[in-house]
């Protein structure tokens, strides 16, 4: 019976442990062995195996089976024990390695004059084209201007013929140094020794550039006129005298005025005159 089944198994087909069946003879203890080889590798004979190449029924302890067939399981054992059998349990090693990665060398190399560099970048002022040279205002092109041309008639309502206010003045290109600005109106054209006075004002801003009708600029100081009147005093020449010529004046001045206001017309144009480094005026005339 043995014998019989030997030669069964020499001539039938087998499959291999790596799965492809082949024919040609083999021995009872290696098809054992493949079969026990498989069952191991399924999980299933791990302490236990069949005593025989029959169909798996009968399940025998190891230390039954005869040493012939032990070692035939030992050898199946170790020809199957690397295998995969697919059902996601056992995973092969991998058979290759992987390159480490390239990391690229660090560059130590310093940034080009003239290439992403702010220190590179000339700075230059801006091409504006030609422009003009703003030079300091002189005492040549200080300048006076009166509601009338120079020498031109005053507008009665100026004088005691009409309200009587002073008019409205203005000027341009004060000398470079002036600290503050003065107005006097003088009638000398009848006495030229001895003026009549009709306005001194002192204490006006430099950064004023105008003096409006009726009106004292705040933190100006005015004199008592040569008709006993502080502040203006419009012209009133006697009637039929003739033409009287009226000189408005303005003086750029280099230092303040500290005088106060009402002091006699006299004292302070004479202190006006000292301090002026520049001055400018328009004549004006009238008769009655």
């Amino acid at each position: 019976m043995d014998g019989q089944k030997r030669q069964t198994i020499s001539h039938s087909a087998r499959v291999s442990a790596s799965g492809t069946p082949h024919s040609g003879p083999m021995t009872h203890a290696t098809s054992h062995a493949i079969d026990v080889g498989h069952a191991v590798c399924a999980g299933r004979a791990s302490a236990w195996t069949r005593a025989d190449s029959s169909p798996i029924t009968t399940w025998f302890p190891y230390h039954s089976v005869s040493v012939g067939r032990r070692t035939a399981i030992i050898i199946g054992c170790l020809a199957l024990a690397a295998c995969d059998t697919g059902d996601g349990k056992t995973l092969r090693e991998p058979t290759g390695t992987l390159p480490p990665p390239t990391v690229p060398a660090a560059t130590t190399e310093s940034p080009r004059d003239g290439v992403g560099t702010l220190a590179s970048l000339a700075l230059q002022d801006p091409v504006l084209g030609d422009q003009p040279i703003l030079a300091a205002p002189v005492a040549g092109n200080f300048r006076l201007i009166a509601p009338w041309l120079d020498g031109g008639s005053i507008d009665p309502r100026h004088t005691c013929d009409g309200e009587g206010v002073a008019p409205a003045l203005s000027w341009a290109d004060a000398p470079a140094g002036t600290v503050e600005l003065a107005v006097s109106v003088i009638n000398d054209s009848v006495a030229p020794a001895t003026p009549t006075i009709h306005w001194v004002i002192a204490g006006i801003n430099p950064d004023d550039i105008s003096l409006i009708e009726a009106n004292v600029p705040l933190g100006a100081v005015q004199a008592t006129t040569s008709f006993n009147e502080i502040g203006f005093s419009a012209p009133c020449p006697i009637a039929d005298s003739g033409i009287h010529e009226y000189k408005f004046t303005v003086y750029a001045l280099n230092q303040q005025v500290e005088l106060a206001d009402g002091t006699p017309a006299e004292d302070l144009l004479a202190f006006v005159q000292t301090v002026s480094i520049a001055s400018a005026n328009v004549i004006g005339t009238f008769r009655r």
